[in-house]
């Protein structure tokens, strides 16, 4: 969405789980200290973030935040808190159950509906909505529903050579919520599990085959250890 609304520069930041745990870090600051940049946006996360949000102000960084998890009772020092679960909000109940992918995309909605992206552009980032929010457990009704079922349109036709070769070495025959959740899903997962998901995030905005197929091999034998290290802690 930044690349479509013309954003040079974009850094990206994904938090390893068990170095860093969940949310924000102070590795963030670190890191905004490093590259210089002037503005964080954060994903799925900082609605609850307030010291480190404060910390990148500090050093001059503004930040906005898209996020779906729940609201303390003060909002962050942000230029902006994206987030349908925001106390006293007008939103709908539907859009409360947006998954954090869900809210990003409202986002590159509004982008579009501003002129700042071209129209119907958005549209081409709706396989990625769809699996994130099948992939996040959320209820399948209302505004979900509908992003789900244009998100599988688009992700029969995607474009993205990293998807084709993840479902290619998946063995996926059919595109329903289930292959997704139980073949495309934990394939993704799978580099954020065992290694980090930088490898997941390298496949997603791969945009050469032979660099898409490497990637969705070693995904699948990333998968193949996760599953095959669960069966043991079972059997345990």
């Amino acid at each position: 969405t930044l690349r479509l609304a013309g954003v040079k520069e974009v850094e990206i930041m994904l938090p390893n789980r068990f170095a860093d745990g969940y949310g924000m870090s102070t590795k963030v600051v670190q890191r905004a200290k490093e590259t210089g940049v002037g503005l964080v946006i954060t994903v799925d996360c900082g609605s609850r973030n307030h010291e480190i949000i404060g910390q990148l102000n500090g050093i001059g960084v503004d930040v906005i935040v898209t996020d779906h998890h729940e609201c303390s009772d003060t909002l962050p020092p942000a230029v902006a808190v994206v987030n349908p679960k925001r106390r006293n909000w007008l939103s709908s109940d539907e859009l409360r159950e947006l998954a954090g992918v869900g809210v990003a995309f409202k986002v590159a909605q509004a982008l579009a509906s501003e002129g700042m992206i071209p129209a119907g552009q958005e549209k081409w980032l709706l396989d990625l909505v769809l699996i994130g929010t099948v992939c996040d457990n959320m209820v399948l009704k209302g505004e979900n529903r509908r992003l789900c079922f244009y998100g599988l349109k688009v992700l029969e036709k995607t474009r993205r050579s990293g998807l084709k070769e993840l479902m290619r070495e998946a063995g996926v025959k059919r595109l329903d919520t289930e292959s997704i959740g139980f073949q495309i899903g934990p394939r993704l997962n799978a580099a954020g599990r065992m290694e980090t998901a930088e490898r997941a995030l390298e496949l997603l905005m791969a945009d050469k085959k032979t660099t898409a197929a490497k990637l969705a091999l070693e995904l699948e034998e990333l998968n193949r250890t996760r599953k095959e290290e669960q069966r043991r802690a079972v059997t345990e």
